[in-house]
């Protein structure tokens, strides 16, 4: 998240309009309240559905060196789906996050290998038994940004690539989604205000065009406090973020 000052806590509410019914009508939202710690790193998130009724939370703990070690997400009315992910590093690179049910069955894996400029050349993703589902190869450019993403079905085959471009300030400027064929499916522009806030989105694919703006509202410490979400010129959401300081 990009933030300013030394925050506690973040109550993020956000509400969509129900453009099918009545443009003016929100319906309930989802909210998500995120705490940290004094060194400004996330130590629980709790999530509640539309209907404000609970639905998860996770606690992050990390180690001397900063980093995530492990992370518990706990489903209060889904015991079985309680589930913990733990990490490990070498030479200060995640190697592996592996997570299984509190009750022992495997949920999941991620392997990443690196390059001799320790940047991440490959990431492979385990699911449900074990089995790899999918794998992803990465090329970067000069100022070590990810230009081209290949992705990998289970049989090592290609699904699709992402081909990325970059401002001078190394935000990501443009996306373009190819299919195994290496035609393009998908275009991605993007624009940010002067804080660093996506404040358009512009997606083409076929013939249409959806145009995204971002209007923000920022408080003393320049974190937004209410985006307003505009596609093709219609108000589509609302988000809030409550903050607290330390």
């Amino acid at each position: 998240m990009n933030l300013f000052g030394s925050v506690k806590r973040i109550n993020i509410y956000s509400v969509k309009i129900n453009n099918n019914i009545d443009t003016l009508k929100f319906r309930s939202g989802v909210r998500h309240i995120i705490h940290f710690n004094k060194k400004g790193f996330v130590k629980e998130r709790k999530k509640y559905h539309v209907d404000s009724t609970f639905d998860s939370q996770t606690i992050y703990e990390y180690n001397e060196h900063e980093r995530i070690i492990t992370s518990i997400r706990n489903y209060p009315n889904l015991e079985d789906d309680t589930s913990k992910t733990l990490y490990q590093y070498k030479d200060g690179l995640l190697l592996s996050q592996k997570t299984k049910k509190l009750n022992g069955n495997f949920d999941g894996k991620m392997l990443y290998f690196y390059n001799d400029n320790r940047l991440l050349k490959e990431k492979w993703d385990y699911r449900w038994n074990d089995s790899i589902y999918e794998k992803e190869v990465y090329e970067y450019d000069s100022n070590s940004d990810i230009t081209k993403t290949i992705f990998y079905d289970s049989r090592g085959e290609i699904k699709s690539i992402d081909i990325s471009t970059y401002y001078g300030n190394r935000k990501i400027k443009s996306l373009s989604v190819l299919d195994s064929t290496q035609a393009t499916q998908q275009f991605y522009f993007y624009q940010y205000d002067y804080l660093g806030n996506r404040s358009k989105f512009i997606t083409k694919k076929n013939n249409s065009v959806i145009e995204k703006v971002f209007i923000f509202k920022y408080d003393s410490f320049n974190n937004w406090t209410q985006r307003i979400t505009l596609e093709n010129g219609v108000k589509t959401s609302e988000t809030t973020q409550e903050i607290e300081y330390y």
